[in-house]
């Protein structure tokens, strides 16, 4: 069977890149970076199964083709060598497969994924058989690296389709993905849950002194009978009962200007 051929493009735009350059450090790192985290998540994709090197590919082979202007366009190559849909079907899945856990692991806004196949693939009743948290994880060390040449080369770049980018690149991107230390401390936070998967147990939740939905993931110490109090709270949240409200001791990953990223959970209960 031939190999179906997918390409990603990825375009730097700004500084050095409106000259068709780019620092050759910065540039070379950010090329790789993008690769690495391509390539981890093509494989979730193809064999909905979680890698940690992007030398661990199954399924497919990454190539790129020369430089080409307008700012700055590399194109990167996904050969797919067995396939197991057509090619008016696994295209666009493909598409909105890295779209979803590309924007995920920046920390940008994600709409739920539509595509049939991928929904017949990753979901379950609306609810991810799928660790994309993990995912997340998996390529934000490959995403940090992919961001290096903003500032020194570029102001954004953008990683999409032939003629439709899918994600824009930007100082917040970059600050989203290098990551400080967790902080120090256990911390209070009261919040209800949006979503939560009892396979994966991490989630999600609204964190009253954060003002926004934060990410969590259980400690290695984080009872299982709690997840009976997360699920708990994701049925208030989801039929519109305040009353569900939780009271959470965490610790707090954050961005590298501070900003709360996600949470650990050590412990959950009712507020009330």
């Amino acid at each position: 069977m031939k190999a179906l051929s997918v390409d990603v493009k990825i375009r730097y735009s700004g500084l050095r890149a409106d000259d068709h350059r780019l620092n050759m450090h910065d540039g070379s790192t950010s090329l790789l970076g993008f690769s690495q985290a391509l390539a981890i998540s093509t494989h979730a994709f193809l064999n909905q199964d979680l890698i940690v090197y992007s030398t661990a590919l199954r399924g497919a082979e990454l190539e790129i083709k020369g430089a080409r202007q307008g700012s700055l366009i590399f194109d990167l190559i996904a050969l797919f060598e067995s396939y197991p849909a057509t090619t008016e079907i696994l295209k666009p899945a493909f598409y909105e497969f890295i779209k979803y856990t590309f924007k995920k692991a920046c920390g940008l806004q994600t709409d739920e994924m539509t595509n049939r196949y991928n929904q017949k693939r990753f979901y379950d009743r609306k609810e991810p058989t799928f660790n994309f948290e993990k995912l997340s994880e998996n390529i934000e060390g490959p995403l940090q690296r992919g961001h290096k040449a903003i500032g020194s080369s570029a102001q954004i770049i953008e990683i999409g389709q032939p003629r439709k980018p899918l994600i824009t690149l930007d100082r917040n991107t970059q600050d989203w993905v290098n990551t400080d230390d967790e902080a120090s401390g256990v911390f209070d936070f009261t919040g209800n849950v949006t979503r939560f998967n009892t396979v994966s147990r991490n989630g999600r939740a609204y964190i009253d002194q954060i003002g926004h939905i934060v990410p969590f993931r259980p400690s290695k110490n984080f009872l299982k009978t709690n997840d009976q109090i997360l699920s708990w709270s994701l049925h208030g949240n989801a039929t519109g009962e305040h009353d569900h409200l939780l009271s959470f001791k965490a610790k707090k990953i954050l961005t590298a200007s501070k900003k709360v990223k996600r949470t650990i959970l050590l412990d959950c209960q009712p507020k009330n």
